[in-house]
């Protein structure tokens, strides 16, 4: 078989971290193979990921544009649509800081929650194996 890729590939354990639907969906990954212009990641279901997204890859403080190249059951190839990184590692930290802040803000009005609850019925013993 002969090899298609325009930049040769090295040997890689990086993390990342695919980004889509506008920053508001990830996706850790581990990065095996990397060049130039593009990557294999290796990661626990391909199928939820769409054919264009943003690779984040922290070591390196880039983010990349990529679109699949191949799928296997627990890998992808990618082809960064760019070979230069677009920007800082964090391009969409003001995202994901709201999207962190909304959870925060939700685990508190669920522990309040949880709390009124426990003071009108009591706590009550934990299912056997929890607690």
């Amino acid at each position: 078989m002969q090899d298609s890729r325009s930049a040769p590939r090295q040997r890689a354990f990086l993390q990342g971290r695919i980004i889509f639907n506008g920053g508001n969906a990830t996706l850790d990954c581990t990065i095996r193979d990397w060049s130039a212009g593009g990557a294999r990641l290796e990661l626990t279901n391909t199928v939820t990921i769409p054919d264009r997204f943003d690779l984040l890859v922290p070591q390196k403080a880039a983010t990349y544009q990529a679109t699949i190249a191949w799928r296997r059951e627990n890998a992808v190839g990618v082809s960064f649509l760019d070979d230069r990184a677009q920007g800082p590692a964090l391009k969409h930290r003001s995202s994901l800081d709201e999207r962190v802040r909304d959870l925060e803000a939700e685990v508190a009005d669920l522990r309040r929650i949880l709390a009124r609850m426990e003071a009108r019925f009591g706590r009550g013993d934990p299912a056997p194996g929890i607690g």
